[in-house]
């Protein structure tokens, strides 16, 4: 089986801060087996990863959309923010990515509602059923009903903004995934869910100040 980890943020996110040192050592070590970096309107440090680390390397990006946020996989070029759900989902699916919701309904984060995810929900691909942040605020129950009834796949994901959080959720699937199979494999597959630990989930915050100081 292999893990599969779609939704984690490098240094080149605001508030990100998972180097390529420890990327690559993810990878080495089989913590991992593919990782999708998935930085806040930016792809320029997932695709030099992928350039140096191969396909374990998947290019994403997390998207600020008027209504949410929306995760782009297998990007070959950055998808400007600012646009509407329905805007956004068009240019990745130009760009020939896939469409995966990142932690869907939630409040406290920029999360797609689901009045919004309506209206692209026959162009999704991946639902986020499980975040490692989501504790407290996660609506996986909810989350699960959706991908199961429009028939999209289901993803566990880390959602980590540094080392520590990496590790307790991601999917397994039974083969190594590209852009064509990873839908087919997702839902074939299984789900690892397990919170992170919480110092984790102060990351972005820690994160945001680092880089603004030294930055």
């Amino acid at each position: 089986m292999y893990k599969v980890d779609l939704h984690t943020h490098s240094i080149i996110s605001y508030d990100g801060g998972i180097t390529k040192k420890q990327y690559t050592r993810l990878l080495d070590k089989g913590v991992l087996d593919c990782i999708a970096i998935t930085d806040h309107n930016e792809t320029s440090f997932a695709r030099v990863l992928n350039s140096e680390l191969g396909d374990k390397i998947i290019v994403g990006e997390e998207v600020k959309t008027t209504d949410g946020d929306i995760i782009g996989l297998f990007l070959k070029r950055t998808i400007p923010p600012g646009l509407s759900a329905v805007e956004t989902v068009s240019e990745i699916k130009k760009d020939g990515g896939l469409v995966y919701i990142p932690h869907p309904f939630e409040k406290i984060r920029d999360s797609l509602q689901e009045e919004d995810l309506m209206k692209i929900i026959n162009q999704v691909d991946i639902i986020e059923v499980f975040n490692g942040r989501g504790v407290w605020r996660g609506q996986p129950d909810k989350a699960a009903e959706v991908a199961f009834t429009h028939k999209a796949a289901m993803a566990s994901s880390s959602d980590a903004h540094c080392l520590p959080g990496i590790r307790t959720a991601y999917s397994l699937i039974s083969k190594f995934p590209d852009r064509g199979s990873l839908r087919e494999l997702l839902q074939k597959g299984q789900l690892q869910r397990k919170h992170a630990a919480f110092y984790s989930l102060i990351c972005p915050g820690f994160n945001k100040l680092k880089n603004k100081l030294f930055i």
